[in-house]
């Protein structure tokens, strides 16, 4: 180059207006003043192109600044960036890769080659290739986290991409990492058609704008998650019912929700933006509005947050609010705007008068209650009194009863023996046949008048049974042992049914089959000309209306305790429905002869036991008796509810 222009600059001669110089001085001056002609060329030469090369520099640098300042990511700018550098300093080819540092991998984003000189298969491999941290030479920069400069990349055998870059005539090539505070999180690669050494300027250079692509990716994200965090705050402001804003110190809006936007009939939040509240007189009458702002200067001056009741109109009347308002303090301190929250209690107020005026109610319901307890309990008291009276009355009616039916049955006893003994005393020396027979006739009136006697004490006593554990089962079954002449004399068929999983009674076993023994009876001779005894026992839990069915027998036990039942059941005529009721009433019966006490006796009997027994007639004909025992036995339950003995 020197030689051309060196010969460029001897063809042209002189310059017009030179002196002319003799041979002789020319020899003596010429080869000197030669080097010095020459020398100042080149060092002229030699600043131009620096300034030239200087100029590139800065408008591929402006020009990547104005890259970034319009681009929104680094996936968007990256194109832009890489023709700014190639058009500004005149290399062919330029490709920018992201690292992901999670999987080790670099991956190419972006390419770009002068139109005029295509390498399609270069970018085609760039395009698909992916490197592993220190691999190739994007690798070999994430990897040095510094710039690199390779004179001819396709003599390099580090290179995978080595052989089609010297196909498609690509030499000269240099790259640089973005950093993020020293991290590499991309690479940025150059190629030039020529064999270019190092420039550490332009290095240099690349280093500083690799810094400031780091930078935008950081401020990028930030203004990301910035945005984010925006979108966050509106989309929880939006959501709250309740009125959420902001208000400058001259009380102009610069944050509202939707709430606010509905309360002031503004179709989106942002269009209260640089308002006040005076600016809705249409809305707010004059005194409220100065009350909000009044309220609000309370907040700035104090510099402390306030609560307070505030009124404002809706379409169906007046709506209340309680707010709560802070100041926002600046970095000098002091208070530079107010944040308000303002939440509609205009249901929760109505709820407390509702609230109000039903507690008024109540008292005076309780009060009325009161009046009536104490009503009631004056009426308990003379009802006790009353009841106490009936008792009475129905004791002595008890007494008269019991003492006309021991009078009637004891008087026919006794009526024979005094007939007996009339006829002993005047008959007896003439009609001697006949005394055996009147003996006899005395005999069995004495036996049975001694029988009232016993079963009258039987009933009227109140002892309490010598229980032990007993099996129902064998109770049953010895009784009707007892029974089996009666049965087979009056041709009954016999039906057990007895339940092997009893659990064991408290019982007087004696006492027990008595029961069963006059139960049995009195099914025998309702079948006088034959049926069926079917006897069964069984456990199980009652309910409440089954047990109330059992004689009362609810006042007992409770609803689903488990109790065991024992079953007699004949098929006999019944009992007139018009006598079912006085079945258990002393001396009462329904057949020609027996004392009407058996019955009573079995009752108080199981009573005794803290059971219970219930008779009916059954649907299909006959009679049916149920004897209830609770299966904690009744010696409890006696002594609890006998407290006299």
């Amino acid at each position: 180059m020197m030689t051309d222009m060196t010969v460029l600059r001897g063809e042209r001669g002189p310059a017009a207006g030179t002196r002319h110089r003799s041979p002789a001085f020319n020899d003596l001056v010429g080869p000197r003043a030669e080097q010095e002609r020459v020398g100042r060329g080149s060092d002229f030469f030699d600043a131009g192109r620096d300034r030239k090369r200087a100029q590139q520099r800065l408008t591929a640098q402006h020009a990547v600044a104005g890259v970034l300042a319009e681009s929104v990511n680094l996936n968007e700018a990256a194109p832009g960036i890489l023709q700014s550098v190639c058009e500004s300093l005149g290399w062919e080819l330029g490709a920018l890769w992201k690292a992901d540092a999670a999987a080790g991998q670099l991956r190419c984003v972006a390419v770009w080659h002068q139109p005029a000189r295509p390498v399609p298969q270069f970018c085609a491999a760039t395009r698909e290739a992916i490197f592993a941290c220190g691999a190739g030479f994007p690798g070999r920069i994430w990897a040095d986290a510094k710039p690199v400069w390779v004179e001819n990349v396709a003599e390099d055998d580090r290179c995978p991409r080595a052989s089609i870059a010297a196909k498609e005539g690509l030499h000269a090539a240099f790259g640089f990492p973005i950093t993020i505070q020293h991290e590499v999180v991309g690479v940025i690669e150059f190629f030039s058609h020529e064999i270019q050494p190092p420039d550490e300027d332009l290095l240099r250079m690349m280093a500083t704008i690799g810094s400031q692509l780091g930078q935008f990716i950081v401020r990028k994200q930030m203004e990301e998650s910035l945005a984010e965090e925006r979108n966050l705050l509106r989309t929880l402001i939006d959501t709250l019912p309740d009125a959420i804003y902001v208000k400058d110190a001259e009380s102009r809006f610069v944050l509202a929700n939707v709430g606010v936007a509905q309360l002031m009939g503004a179709a989106r939040p942002e269009d209260l933006y640089g308002k006040k509240d005076s600016d809705f007189y249409d809305l707010f009458p004059k005194e409220m509005a100065d009350a909000f702002r009044a309220n609000d200067l309370k907040v700035l001056t104090a510099a402390a947050p306030i609560q307070i009741e505030e009124v404002v109109p809706h379409d169906d009347g007046l709506h209340f609010y309680i707010s709560l308002k802070f100041p926002l303090h600046g970095s000098t301190g002091f208070p530079y705007a107010i944040c308000g929250i303002s939440t509609d209690i205009t249901e929760r107020k109505r709820a407390e008068v509702e609230l109000k005026n039903a507690c008024t109610g109540l008292a005076r319901s309780e009060e009325a209650l009161r009046t009536a307890l104490a009503e009631l309990k004056t009426s308990h008291e003379e009802l006790k009194a009353t009841q106490s009276q009936l008792i009475q009355a129905e004791k002595l009616e008890s007494i008269g009863t019991l003492a006309a039916g021991v009078a009637h049955e004891v008087r026919n006893p006794l009526q024979t023996i005094l007939a007996g003994v009339d006829f002993l005393c005047l008959h007896a020396a003439r009609r001697r046949e006949t005394v055996p027979m009147v003996l006899t006739e005395m005999r069995d009136a004495i036996r049975r008048a001694d029988s009232i006697v016993r079963e009258l004490l039987e009933f009227s006593a109140t002892n309490h049974p010598d229980v032990r554990d007993e099996d129902l089962n064998a109770i049953a079954r010895h009784s009707l042992n007892l029974m089996q002449y009666e049965l087979k004399k009056h041709h009954i068929t016999l039906a057990q049914e007895l339940a092997t999983d009893l659990p064991m009674l408290q019982l007087e076993r004696n006492k027990i089959q008595q029961v069963f023994i006059n139960l049995f009876l009195n099914a025998v001779e309702a079948m006088p000309d034959g049926g069926t005894l079917a006897v069964r026992t069984y456990a199980r839990p009652l309910a409440g209306e089954q047990l109330t069915a059992l004689s009362g027998a609810s006042s007992r036990s409770g609803p689903g305790e488990t109790m065991v039942i024992a079953e007699i059941e004949d098929t006999g005529a019944g009992i007139p429905p018009d006598q079912i009721t006085k079945i258990f009433d002393p001396f009462f019966t329904t057949k020609p002869t027996g004392t009407g006490l058996g019955l009573p006796v079995s009752k108080k009997i199981i009573e005794l036991h803290g059971g219970a027994i219930h008779i009916a007639n059954r649907e299909q004909g006959g009679v049916r008796v149920a004897v209830v025992f609770k299966t904690s036995g009744g010696k409890n339950y006696e002594k609890e509810t006998n407290p006299d003995h």
